[in-house]
């Protein structure tokens, strides 16, 4: 609950630092364990950042040793009702049509450094008409924004409604943001845009393939030590992300939609 952070917490995260910590719940005060796990990612990652390795290990396996348990699958589960599944399959029929459905969340919901979007990719939005033009049926995932009214958008939807339509689509082009995690939980192919984290730590469990920032840049996967900030020149800053050209998208999306077994619209093959 918000209303309550453990010191760990609000030394480490500071959307916590102004909790007044003087109500501890009840779920937390009758219970015979706590264990954190809000912060030991971030804690860990940190550690083994300063290290000749760099951050190797996964958040899951993070998780698991910290809470002491080692799970039969580390696939993450959601589990979505009949109902909601067909309320996500309805509103693809009447919103996408027939073709190939790829979602494309348009902001990333962490990883924010002086007012820059650190995992953000910068040209989500001319790709989503790059998508239009060549036969695609695309969507936009977020809280607010729309890119165009011919571009259809999933707003402001509670994340299971989110869920239920990422779902029903044949793939999600996303960089390292959340939604990346719910279409791992719920099987739809992703097609993760990493830069400064490294997609093998975040998709291990998932369907799809990623970029490896380490072939774009020199200092790919540097997690949060973000050299690029020290750059005066702007467009030095964030390069990781902003290397990653709309057209090697485009050839990835092809190869991970043919592996999956799907066929591509004319638009591309011709």
């Amino acid at each position: 609950p918000m209303e309550f952070a453990t010191g760990q917490m609000k030394h480490a995260r500071w959307e916590f630092r102004g909790v007044p910590n003087e109500h501890i719940p009840d779920c937390v005060r009758s219970t015979d364990l706590v264990i954190e796990l809000s912060v030991i990612c971030a804690m860990t990652e940190s550690q083994e950042m300063a290290s000749p390795g760099g951050v190797r290990t996964h958040r899951t396996d993070i998780w698991c040793k910290a809470a002491g348990v080692e799970p039969s699958s580390k696939l993450p589960m959601l589990r979505l009702t009949k109902d909601e599944l067909t309320w996500g399959r309805q509103w693809c029929d009447d919103n996408l049509g027939d073709g190939l459905r790829i979602g494309l969340p348009l902001k990333t919901m962490s990883g924010t450094v002086i007012g820059k979007d650190m995992r953000g990719w910068p040209y989500t939005d001319l790709f989503a008409r790059d998508l239009q033009r060549a036969g695609y049926q695309v969507v936009t995932l977020d809280a607010t924004r729309r890119i165009h009214d011919s571009i259809p958008a999933l707003l402001g939807k509670p994340i299971r409604q989110v869920a239920a339509v990422i779902a029903h689509l044949d793939a999600l082009v996303t960089p390292d943001t959340g939604l990346l995690h719910v279409a791992g939980a719920v099987g739809t192919p992703i097609l993760g845009l990493f830069g400064s984290t490294n997609g093998d730590l975040r998709m291990r469990e998932y369907a799809g393939s990623y970029t490896l920032s380490k072939r774009i840049i020199p200092c790919g996967n540097c997690f949060y030590a973000y050299p690029c900030l020290q750059s005066p020149k702007q467009n030095e800053q964030v390069a990781c992300m902003k290397r990653i050209t709309r057209e090697l998208v485009m050839h990835e999306l092809e190869v991970l939609l043919e592996r999956f077994g799907h066929t591509l619209p004319r638009a591309i093959t011709a």
